[in-house]
């Protein structure tokens, strides 16, 4: 779920919310229509929520896009106000401008950060030993993994550059097939998808030309 103009998030949300809470009608998106920055299409949604006998988690992924201060303001009274039954669960590159110090503080949250998500050394064996063909030792493979920080589209790019080369040996660290993945992988999800204004900045306090 994500769409960072306010009326068609707030449009998602709803209909989202529609598919697992009973008792969620028309009513927040007639608010919505007749002012999307109003508060009222907040309580309405709020009280609706209250209402329903269920819970629910909304995903919400690449949080940090939303560049709208009032969502964030929205979506913060509503897990504050509603959030035993409604949780958010969300993905994304940077902390988004939410109250995380004081959910955190208040025991509300729940942190899953890059060093959760490295692979581990049987988890990075489990992923080489798909790749058919490969000469895939564990002190190879521990050597690979260690060498990407764990990070797993490195470590995948990597396998997939050797799966395409002539040699079918692990690739040596800093391979020039892996580099080129990953640097495809790099610009396309992260330099492509930053403002203008970011992405210039990243490039002239960037090391290389």
């Amino acid at each position: 779920l994500l769409d960072t103009n306010p009326l068609s998030f707030w449009a998602h949300l709803v209909a989202a919310l529609r598919t697992v809470l009973p008792g969620i009608d028309d009513e927040p998106e007639i608010a919505l229509a007749e002012n999307p920055r109003s508060d009222h299409f907040l309580s309405v949604l709020i009280a609706q929520i209250e209402r329903s006998p269920s819970q629910a988690v909304v995903v919400v992924d690449e949080l940090a896009r939303l560049d709208d201060p009032a969502l964030f303001a929205g979506l913060a009274l509503i897990i504050e106000r509603v959030g035993e039954r409604l949780g958010l669960c969300a993905t994304c590159r940077s902390e988004p401008p939410l109250p995380l110090a004081r959910w955190r503080a208040a025991g509300w949250l729940v942190e899953v950060d890059e060093d959760d998500l490295r692979l581990r050394a049987e988890e990075a064996h489990a992923i080489a030993a798909t790749f058919d063909g490969l000469h895939v030792g564990t002190d190879e493979v521990a050597r690979l993994n260690d060498h990407v920080g764990g990070w797993p589209i490195a470590f995948q790019l990597a396998l997939v550059a050797r799966s395409e080369s002539a040699s079918r040996d692990v690739p040596e660290p800093g391979a020039d097939g892996a580099d080129r993945l990953l640097a495809d992988f790099l610009v396309g999800e992260i330099l492509d998808q930053l403002p203008p204004a970011e992405r210039e900045a990243a490039l002239v306090l960037s090391v290389v030309d």
